[in-house]
């Protein structure tokens, strides 16, 4: 029964709620591109995807899929990610649909960045945590690689694009709060009427007093490291990283950005953060929490946060209507981001 439990838990991360969690590349649309001197965590070749859009127009994409920190989350018999190449699954919805009612991004050129090292690509190291299970958390090597690699054989127009946007979902969300600098290193200063956004739909950051006791030193050192970039290193018996999204707010002040989180997001809370999806929604609405921390209208940060257990909403045209009391959805909440007028929090 336990085995069934997290095979469906890896499925729904993984490959099913890729879909749920925002997608996969439509084969055929989308052109698969390998990555010299990246690797997944079980050491293979990576590849990024594109799909070719308005040259104008730019949108990274950062794919979710859960986390591991043992032989048994990484690969079994609990495993809560998936250190393996992906491959494409015949359907994208949500933020990725072509339909310019359902997507903001309809029309942009996609960079489609898998996820397969467990770290939410913010590792920087490798351990072999059983005989025979290496798994390589290379996740920064990874993304930036791609990004070099955008640059080097021009596969995105990055000089000439207008407008921008950052989109992750899930561990892609929290991935975020570091390569929203990394994105900024490749495109460079913002011109004239350049339109930058980002959007983390479910990063969480809302986790229990006990939440890294679970990972390695090397591995806590790995987000430290990425997240001192915004003055704060992580801490044991701190969870509630919602410090995080202000941080990062006001050091890239050229972005507007927005947080998508379900206040009682069951992902977040009982599978990875060690806490009750009661008390996650008392963290998330409290005076520390994403909603608090992002209510200043006069700022470039902003917040939508619907009293649901849903962990993801713009990964599919299913999840993109849920919505807040107010009745505005999820899909609503990222027009007006990308649009220019998504300064309110709603909840």
């Amino acid at each position: 029964m336990k085995s069934s439990f997290y095979c469906a838990v890896l499925f729904l991360l993984s490959f099913g709620a890729t879909a749920n969690a925002g997608g996969s590349p439509l084969t055929g649309s989308w052109e698969k591109v390998p990555v010299p001197g990246a690797v997944c965590g079980d050491g293979a070749p990576y590849s990024m995807y594109f799909r070719k859009g308005n040259r104008e127009k730019v949108a990274f994409y950062f794919m979710g899929g859960g986390a591991c920190w043992s032989a048994a989350t990484c690969v079994g018999p609990t495993p809560l990610t998936n250190i393996f190449e992906i491959i494409p699954l015949d359907q994208a919805g949500g933020i990725l649909s072509t339909d310019q009612t359902k997507s903001p991004i309809f029309d942009y050129s996609v960079a489609y960045f898998p996820y397969c090292t467990g770290d939410v690509f913010l590792g920087q190291h490798t351990v072999e945590y059983a005989p025979g299970v290496t798994v390589h958390h290379q996740g920064i090597d990874q993304v930036k690689r791609s990004l070099q690699l955008i640059v080097d054989q021009k596969i995105m127009d990055l000089p000439a694009s207008r407008e921008v946007v950052l989109y992750g979902v899930s561990a892609g969300a929290i991935a975020l709060m570091y390569h929203i600098q990394s994105v900024k290193d490749v495109l460079g200063p913002p011109h004239a009427g350049q339109k930058r956004v980002m959007i983390a739909d479910a990063p969480g950051l809302h986790f229990g007093p006990k939440f890294w006791d679970k990972f390695s030193d090397q591995y806590v050192a790995d987000f430290s490291d990425a997240l001192s970039q915004v003055g704060r290193r992580v801490e044991h018996g701190e969870g509630n990283m919602s410090w995080v999204v202000p941080r990062v707010c006001a050091k890239h002040p050229d972005f507007r950005i927005g947080i998508l989180q379900g206040s009682r997001d069951w992902v977040m809370s009982r599978l990875f953060g060690d806490i009750s999806m009661r008390d996650h929604e008392a963290l998330v609405f409290g005076d520390r929490g994403v909603f608090a921390e992002t209510l200043n209208g006069s700022d470039n940060c902003s917040a939508w946060v619907p009293q649901t257990t849903e962990h993801t909403f713009l990964g599919t045209d299913i999840t993109s209507e849920f919505k807040t009391s107010d009745g505005t959805n999820a899909r609503d909440y990222s027009f007006q981001l990308v649009l220019g007028n998504g300064k309110r929090n709603y909840k």
